[in-house]
């Protein structure tokens, strides 16, 4: 009975989803990788969005962007804490994610296939 309240509470729990251009990294299926939200300061919030190539706002109740799509130096290297058992870093006031695994060239060409196909 214990195991199915464990459960329950797990699917029950909203999932925090990387929107990175090719990422597929949730809080639920992927280990040792920090979640980030977005800034709230507009400026950086837009700086966000155009590294993602994003045009809207994102839905901050879920959606943000993993630790993988920053460089070593967009972290404070004395300011961490832990999140189930995982060491995660606190990102810098100016860090901006940079690391994709898609360009955003492909990213464009993706989205215009999609779009044609409508």
């Amino acid at each position: 009975m214990e195991q199915d309240t464990q459960k329950n509470t797990k699917q029950e729990r909203t999932a925090l989803v990387c929107v990175a251009p090719g990422c597929t990294n949730t809080n639920i299926n992927t280990i040792n990788v920090a979640f980030h939200s977005f800034p709230a300061e507009q400026s950086s919030m837009q700086r966000w969005l155009t590294a993602l190539a994003r045009a809207e706002p994102p839905d901050v109740s879920r959606e943000t962007v993993c630790s993988k799509h920053f460089v070593r130096e967009d972290f404070l290297d004395d300011q961490c804490f832990i999140i189930r058992n995982f060491k995660t870093r606190t990102l810098k006031p100016d860090a901006v994610p940079s690391i994709f695994t898609i360009t955003l060239f492909k990213l464009f060409e993706l989205k215009s296939d999609h779009t044609d196909k409508k």
